[in-house]
């Protein structure tokens, strides 16, 4: 992921980063009829840990949706 961009404000840094295409995590919602057991771990295992990761640098991501 590529560094496209660095804004400071007086209490805050802002980065912006390359897109990267690819199947957004609603879009998958939306199309998949259902999900087995082990996808749905996988895609709570993925979130939770960059959540997480993201929570110890203390980072707040801007664009979060459900």
């Amino acid at each position: 992921m590529k560094l496209e961009g660095v804004f400071e404000s007086d209490n805050s840094l802002y980065l912006v980063l390359e897109f990267i295409e690819g199947t957004q995590l609603y879009t998958k919602l939306q199309t998949k009829a259902k999900f087995n057991e082990g996808e749905i771990r996988k895609i709570m295992r993925d979130l939770i840990q960059g959540l997480a990761e993201m929570a110890r640098k203390n980072v707040i991501h801007r664009d979060l949706k459900p």
